[in-house]
């Protein structure tokens, strides 16, 4: 495995030319809430990608390297003492409004790969991950047509990835500890 972070737009431009209709952060959410209810979710996480997708496609199974990658060091982290998940966002060089619905997109195949693994359904979860999950849902209804390129919103931008950060580590732990 590389020891170097796999980069957003490395993986955004591979899901691109494997023509899958996601964005390299909803991908990564997705991978974060599929882990928080199984333990391997690696070929669940493929079938939900690359379900339309050819076998033999050469791009896709580039694409499929590049995740494999991905997925390894996300799991690594996750894994590993302390929790510091990363989410996978574009650098701080694009665009707020780019940085901002990447944020949302990783939210949305957050709470996209929680729900699929029924977690919750039969699970008690505590006020701090309810309230936590509440965020994230209101995270991915942001309106993104009122941000501008300011000191102000950057400093918004800079809270809410915090935020999303924290949340995750928490609902995480919360589920690792719950299905133990």
């Amino acid at each position: 495995m590389s020891n170097s972070p796999v980069e957003h737009e490395r993986v955004e431009r591979r899901m691109a030319s494997a023509d899958l209709e996601i964005s390299a952060s909803e991908a990564h959410g997705m991978l974060c809430g599929l882990s928080c209810g199984n333990r391997d979710p690696r070929e669940l996480w493929f079938a939900e990608l690359f379900e339309t997708t050819e076998e033999a496609d050469l791009l896709a199974r580039e694409c499929r390297q590049i995740l494999g990658v991905l997925y390894s060091q996300t799991r690594e982290v996750l894994e590993g003492e302390g929790v510091a998940l990363t989410p996978l966002l574009p650098e701080d060089s694009r665009s707020l409004t780019t940085r901002a619905e990447a944020v949302c997109d990783w939210c949305r195949g957050f709470l996209y790969g929680l729900g699929l693994t029924g977690t919750f359904e039969d699970t008690p979860m505590s006020d701090d991950s309810r309230e936590a999950l509440h965020d994230m849902s209101e995270i991915t209804r942001m309106d993104l047509s009122s941000l501008v390129d300011g000191e102000e919103d950057e400093d918004s931008l800079m809270h809410v990835t915090e935020h999303i950060r924290v949340a995750t580590t928490l609902i995480y732990l919360e589920c690792k500890r719950t299905h133990s």
